[in-house]
C-alpha cells in the first residue's frame, strides 16, 4: 500500500505536467502563433484532459517497450506532451501544434516526428487497428521463428466511438474474440462534440462485448468514493449518483464546494437521508469525492489494468471520466472546442506549479518525478533498425515459367492460376503470402489457392476440435467437392465474415509487419469490386498509414451483367486513380496481369506502395494480345504495361492522316474495341488502340510530371509521360475514351494531351441483362464505339 501511494504522488506530479503542457500546446497554437484574421486553429482542451490521468498511469507504469497504443484523436496534446516528457520529441515541436511541419492535429505515424504507433483521425478505425495488428502478430508467431515478447495491444477510445457501426463490426469478428493481448479503455465522459449526452448506453455497450466474448472491466468509481459506499448508509450515496441523469451531474460539476452540498439531495427520494450522510464529510472532503471517478484515480487504474492482463480473451475497461478535468471548463455542454481564455491559462499554471522562467519545462531531473520519466523514456525509445536480410533473400521474378494459355480465359481466374505458379516455383515467396477476403474466398477465385496446401487460420474448427475431440475434416469427404479446407495455426488465409471494413483494416495491418516487425509479408485480399465503397473510410486509413499490400476488386462493372446494378461497380476505378500511395491497374489479358501481380509484389519487397487490381470474370480471347519474340521487345512491352500503358493496335498511319483516331481503352471492354475498329476500316478510318493497363498508374505519372514542370522550370522536365508510353503515335487527333467504369477515369487523358475527346462509360446504375443488351444500353457496344469515332472526325 505505501509503495502505491508513492507510486502515485510520483504519477500526480508527472500528471500535473502533461496536463499543462497539452492545454498550453493547444493555447499556444491559437494565441502564440495567432495573426490578426486568422482562423482559428482549433485543439481540444477539454477532451484532452478527461484522459490525461489515464494516459499517465499507461505511459508512465503499466505499458512496457514492446506494447502498443492507439490514441483517441483529441488526446493528440496530451500523447505529444508525454512524449516531450519521454524525451522523445524534441522541445521545439510543443509550439508548432497544428502547424506546417510540425505536430498533426491528430495522430500520424508518417506525418509525426515522435513515436505513433497508430494512426487516429478518422473516429472508429484508431480504436479497431490494434485488434488487427495483433493478429499480424499471432501470425507471425505461428508462421516464422518469431516471438512476440508478450506485446499489448490498446486501444483508448472516447465514448462516442461507440456510435460508429466499424467498431461493432470488429468486434464481432470471430478470429478477434481469441486474442488475449488486446485491451480497450473507454473514455466514458458521457459528452460528445455538441452536447451532454441524455442517456449514455454504457450498459448496453458492455452487454454487446460481453455478448462477442470480451472480459468486461468498469472503473467507474474511485477509491474515495468506494470508501464511502461501502459506509453505513452509503449505499444512499452510490444510489443517488447512479440514479442522476447526465445533465444534471453537468451542472453539479460548475457548482464550488461551498454551494454542493445544499443542491446535493434535491430531487432524491431519500434526501432527507442522504443529507444526513454527508454531513460526516466536510465542503471540502465532499467536492473532492464527488469528483472521484475511476479514471482520475490511479488506484482504480492499477486494479483495472490487472484484471485485464490475467484475462483470456480481450478487456475492454470503461473509465469513468469528466470531460475538461480539472480544467474551469469542467461541466460546460459545449466544452468540446471551448479555449482557456489568458486569465484562466495564468491561474491554471499556478494551479499546477509550473515555473515561470520556463513554461515548456519538463520535470526537474533531480526530483522523484524527473526520474522516473527518464528511466521510463529509456524503456520507450525506439532506435532498433530494420533488418532485410531476410527480404533480400527472396527473388522475385519479372515473369513466370508456365505458358500463357491458349483458351479464353478472365483475369479473375488466371489470378488463381498465377498464385499456384507461385506456390510450385517459388516457395520463399509463397510462404510470405497470407491471403484474406470477407466470406468471398470462392467467388473472388481464391478457392484453388486455399485448397492447396495453404488452408485457412484459425477456423472455428480448431476449437471444435479441442472441446470435442473430434477431427471435423473427416466430413469433407463426404462431399463431391475437389477443393476442400482445412484450417489449422498454419493456415495462410484469413476468412473473414462479410465485412469489407475487417478487410481493409487487416490488409493495412498485414501490410506494416515489416515497419512494425521485422517480418515481412506479400498481403493480398480479393473483394467485390463494387464493394470497395463499403470499406473505402478503412482503405483510406491504410493506405494513409504507408502500409502495402495488394487488393483485388473483382468481378467488376456492368460486365457482371446478371448480378444487376447492386453489384455492378461504376465508382472503384476512380476511387484507385485517385487515392494517394495506391497504384490502380486493369488489365485485359493473362500475360498483363501476370507481369502486373509480380511487379506489384515487388513493390511490397521495396516498400513502396499497395496495388489495386480491378479484374473481370470476362473469359477474354488470348490471341488478341501479341507477345514479341524478341525478348528485349517484351521487356519493353512489360515496362509499358507496368507504368500504365501501351498501343495495342498500331494505324502506322501518317500525321497528315484526317481520317485518324485513338482509342484509350482498358479491361474487359477490348474486345468490343478491337471489333469496332474493323468496322471503322469500312469507314476508311484508321485507328490507334491504347489499352490503358494502370488507369491510376498512369494519371500518378502524369500529375507528377505537371509537378515537377512547376518546380523544376519547363527546362529541366522529360517528355509527357504519356506521349513516352505510345510509340510516336500521332497523339493530336480526335480521342475516344471506352471504359466498363465511370467515364471521367479515363477522359482526363485527352486533356493532357491536347486533343478533343468523346467519353464512354458507366454513368449510370446498371441493371441485370444479358451483356451484349447492357452493353448496348451503356453505350459500351461496339457499335456505339464506332458512331463516337464517325462523329469525333466529323464523317
Amino acid at each position: 500500500m505505501t509503495n502505491d501511494v508513492t507510486k502515485n504522488s510520483i504519477l500526480e506530479e508527472i500528471q500535473d505536467r502533461i496536463l499543462w503542457l497539452a492545454i498550453k500546446m493547444v493555447d499556444h497554437s491559437n494565441r502564440g502563433r495567432y495573426e490578426k484574421d486568422s482562423p482559428k486553429l482549433g485543439g481540444h482542451q477539454a477532451s484532452s484532459a478527461s484522459v490525461t490521468t489515464i494516459m499517465t498511469y499507461l505511459f508512465f507504469e503499466f505499458m512496457g517497450s514492446n506494447d502498443k497504443i492507439s490514441v483517441k484523436p483529441h488526446a493528440a496534446p496530451v500523447f505529444h506532451a508525454i512524449q516531450y516528457l519521454l524525451g522523445q520529441l524534441d522541445k521545439k515541436y510543443l509550439t508548432q501544434l497544428r502547424s506546417f511541419g510540425g505536430l498533426q492535429a491528430y495522430p500520424s505515424v508518417t506525418k509525426d516526428p515522435d513515436n505513433v504507433d497508430f494512426s487516429t483521425g478518422s473516429v472508429g478505425l484508431g480504436p479497431i487497428t490494434p485488434n488487427f495488428a495483433s493478429l499480424v502478430e499471432k501470425y507471425l508467431e505461428s508462421h516464422f521463428e518469431y516471438t512476440s515478447n508478450n506485446s499489448k495491444y490498446i486501444s483508448l477510445l472516447g465514448d462516442a466511438e461507440l456510435d460508429e457501426g466499424s467498431v461493432w463490426e470488429a468486434i464481432m469478428e470471430p478470429v478477434i474474440g481469441k486474442l488475449n493481448d488486446v485491451i480497450w479503455i473507454v473514455d466514458l465522459n458521457r459528452q460528445s462534440l455538441d452536447r451532454v449526452i441524455p442517456g449514455v448506453r454504457a450498459n448496453d455497450w458492455k452487454n454487446m462485448f460481453y455478448a462477442n466474448g470480451w472480459n468486461v472491466i468498469d472503473a467507474k468509481y474511485g477509491t474515495q468514493l468506494e470508501t464511502a459506499f461501502s459506509s453505513n448508509n452509503g449505499d444512499l450515496l452510490k444510489t443517488w449518483i447512479d440514479e442522476m441523469p447526465n445533465q444534471r451531474y453537468q451542472y453539479l460539476l460548475r457548482l464550488d464546494q461551498n454551494n454542493l452540498r445544499s443542491e446535493v439531495p434535491q430531487g432524491f427520494k431519500h434526501s432527507k437521508e442522504l443529507s444526513n450522510f454527508l454531513n460526516d464529510y466536510s465542503d471540502t472532503q465532499l467536492y473532492k469525492m464527488f469528483r472521484n471517478l475511476g479514471g482520475h484515480d490511479f488506484d482504480k487504474l492499477r486494479d483495472a489494468f490487472n484484471q485485464s492482463v490475467k484475462s483470456s480473451s480481450p478487456s475492454v475497461i470503461f473509465a469513468y471520466t469528466f470531460k475538461g478535468w480539472n480544467l474551469p471548463t469542467l461541466g460546460l455542454p459545449r466544452n468540446h472546442s471551448t479555449l482557456l481564455n489568458p486569465e484562466q491559462m495564468e491561474k491554471l499554471s499556478q494551479k499546477l506549479n509550473i515555473p515561470k522562467e520556463d513554461i515548456w519545462a519538463k520535470l526537474p531531473e533531480s526530483s522523484a518525478a524527473g526520474k522516473h520519466c527518464l528511466q521510463k523514456g529509456k524503456i520507450f525509445s525506439k532506435t532498433t533498425k530494420l533488418n532485410s536480410k531476410h527480404i533480400d533473400q527472396i527473388n522475385i521474378p519479372t515473369e513466370l515459367s508456365r505458358p500463357l494459355p491458349k483458351f479464353d480465359i478472365s483475369t479473375q481466374d488466371y489470378l488463381q492460376m498465377i498464385l499456384t505458379e507461385i506456390l510450385r516455383s517459388n516457395p520463399e515467396l509463397a510462404e510470405r503470402i497470407v491471403t484474406t477476403s470477407p466470406d468471398v474466398a470462392t467467388s473472388t477465385s481464391l478457392a484453388g489457392w486455399i485448397a492447396n496446401k495453404n488452408g485457412l487460420l484459425w477456423d472455428d474448427q480448431e476449437e471444435n476440435n479441442i472441446n470435442n475431440n473430434m477431427d471435423l475434416n473427416q466430413f469433407h469427404n463426404e462431399y463431391d467437392d475437389p477443393l476442400q479446407w482445412t484450417s489449422s495455426p498454419k493456415g495462410k488465409h484469413i476468412e473473414l465474415g462479410i465485412s469489407e471494413n475487417n478487410l481493409f483494416m487487416l490488409l493495412g495491418q498485414l501490410g506494416l509487419s515489416f515497419e512494425r516487425h521485422n517480418e515481412i509479408l506479400f498481403p493480398i485480399g480479393t473483394i467485390y469490386d463494387c464493394f470497395i465503397r463499403r470499406g473505402l473510410d478503412a482503405l483510406f486509413y491504410g493506405a494513409y498509414s504507408n502500409s502495402q499490400f495488394i487488393f483485388v476488386g473483382t468481378p467488376s462493372g456492368i460486365t457482371l451483367s446478371g448480378e444487376g446494378g447492386a453489384h455492378q461497380s461504376i465508382l472503384s476505378s476512380s476511387i484507385g486513380i485517385e487515392l494517394p500511395g495506391i497504384s490502380m491497374y486493369e488489365p485485359c489479358f493473362a500475360k498483363e496481369l501476370e507481369w502486373i501481380l509480380l511487379d506489384s509484389l515487388n513493390k511490397i519487397k521495396l516498400r513502396t506502395g499497395s496495388t489495386y487490381l480491378r479484374l473481370s470474370k470476362k473469359a477474354i480471347k488470348q490471341s488478341l494480345f501479341q507477345l514479341p519474340e524478341n525478348i528485349s521487345e517484351q521487356q519493353t512491352l512489360r515496362s509499358k504495361i507496368i507504368n500504365g500503358a501501351y498501343v495495342l493496335k498500331n494505324s502506322h498511319s501518317n500525321e497528315s492522316n484526317t481520317k485518324l483516331i485513338n482509342i484509350f481503352c482498358c479491361g474487359a471492354i477490348i474486345p468490343e474495341v478491337l471489333q469496332a475498329t474493323k468496322i471503322l476500316e469500312e469507314w476508311e478510318v484508321d485507328c490507334n488502340v491504347i489499352n490503358v493497363t494502370g488507369p491510376g498508374v498512369l494519371f500518378d505519372k502524369y500529375q507528377k510530371w505537371i509537378h515537377n514542370k512547376f518546380n523544376n522550370g519547363k527546362s529541366s522536365v522529360n517528355q509527357n509521360p504519356i506521349i513516352s508510353l505510345l510509340d510516336n503515335i500521332n497523339t493530336k487527333v480526335p480521342a475516344i475514351t471506352v471504359t466498363d467504369s465511370h467515364p471521367h477515369s479515363l477522359v482526363w487523358i485527352g486533356a493532357a494531351l491536347g486533343a478533343q475527346t468523346y467519353s464512354l462509360g458507366i454513368n449510370d446504375f446498371g441493371q441485370s441483362g444479358e451483356l451484349e443488351k447492357l452493353y448496348e444500353e451503356y453505350m459500351l457496344d461496339s457499335k456505339t464505339i464506332v458512331e463516337a469515332c464517325l462523329d469525333a472526325l466529323n464523317i
